[in-house]
């Protein structure tokens, strides 16, 4: 906001005088000369600045950009005023008073400039950060019959509607935890949630997170590769690049690509990937059934995914990448990795 602020000072101090040289003029026929003369000069320096920054190879420097800054300026304040000036002419000629035009006169600056800030104004009150309560808050969030205890971390993205592009909460912006603070009074409530987005590819939240905004009990391990994770190497690691807890029962299926059971897709024989197979593994998944990928071929490698019901009701989906001869082997620690990230949320 202070941004926005020091940004409306400099422009009205900037146009002040050509504002000031416009709505003084005394009749139409005033007006319409310093129109033609002030704003055609100014109108042929920004013919000039538009003609050579369309030639080959231009470059603006920094004194460019600072100079058209202020020459922006001075034309606001000059089309501000001679606006102003023409509506308070008109309204002088159907009867208003000379006291009622002057206010306006004096007004028509502070309009204008509030006109063109407010939209930057509107969005740095929005991208503001939360209180410090709401950003050391822990939300409690129940998926299906699973509880759990998740920081306000740009790790993850909440959903407490049945459509995940509805009743999203995304925890890497700070609109996204200011929204949820409010859902939960600061974390003092637990809410019903639909789902739960690890997001470790595609996340650019994760550019500047320090550690100690990764859950407690992941720091040992986590913060190790927090740094691959940063530069786009998810798929480098252990971690799955994007995992989801969900409750299938309260969720619109397949809007996030998962299905309740990879295990159960394999006997159907139903497929969400392209030229995608099954493979199944020795590893028995806590409903019982054997740990099955989903997987398909993906640039150099494999792409795989695996769901099945994990807690109370709550299903664990991920997703990872691995050489086509380490799906297997990769997938099995990618599968320990995600179930222990989790139960590590769960309230005991």
């Amino acid at each position: 906001m202070q941004n926005t602020i020091n940004a409306a000072q400099m422009m009205f101090a900037l146009a002040v005088l050509p504002y000031a040289l416009a709505v003084l003029m005394p009749s139409w026929r005033w007006l319409l000369a310093c129109v033609l003369i002030a704003g055609g000069a100014l109108g042929t320096i920004w013919v000039q600045h538009w003609m050579v920054a369309q030639a080959p190879g231009y470059k603006e420097r920094v004194g460019d950009a600072i100079g058209l800054a202020i020459f922006f300026g001075i034309t606001f304040g000059f089309a501000a005023g001679a606006i102003t000036r023409a509506v308070t002419l008109g309204l002088f000629a159907r009867g208003w008073s000379g006291s009622g035009v002057f206010a306006l006169n004096v007004a028509g600056l502070f309009l204008a400039v509030g006109i063109v800030v407010a939209p930057e104004a509107l969005r740095e009150w929005r991208i503001r950060a939360p209180s410090e309560v709401c950003v050391h808050a822990v939300f409690g969030l129940d998926v299906a019959g699973a509880r759990l205890a998740l920081p306000a971390s740009p790790l993850f993205n909440v959903y407490l509607g049945p459509d995940p592009r509805q009743s999203a909460y995304y925890l890497a912006l700070n609109e996204g935890v200011r929204d949820l603070c409010a859902v939960t009074t600061n974390g003092a409530r637990r809410v019903g949630a639909t789902m739960i987005w690890l997001r470790l590819e595609g996340n650019h939240g994760l550019r500047e997170m320090p550690c100690d905004s990764v859950p407690p009990a992941w720091r040992a391990t986590f913060c190790a590769v927090l740094p691959s994770i940063r530069q786009g190497l998810a798929r480098n690691t252990d971690y799955p690049i994007r995992a989801h807890v969900f409750a299938p029962d309260a969720v619109r299926m397949g809007a996030f690509g998962a299905t309740r059971s990879t295990y159960e897709d394999s006997l159907a024989g139903r497929k969400n990937l392209t030229d995608a197979t099954f493979v199944t593994t020795d590893r028995i998944t806590p409903e019982g059934q054997p740990l099955t990928f989903l997987c398909a071929p993906s640039g150099n490698g494999t792409y795989c995914r695996a769901s099945y019901a994990w807690r109370n009701g709550a299903h664990l989906d991920y997703g990872f990448h691995a050489a086509s001869a380490d799906v297997i082997a990769k997938g099995l620690r990618v599968d320990t990795v995600t179930r222990e990230a989790f139960d590590a949320l769960l309230v005991r």
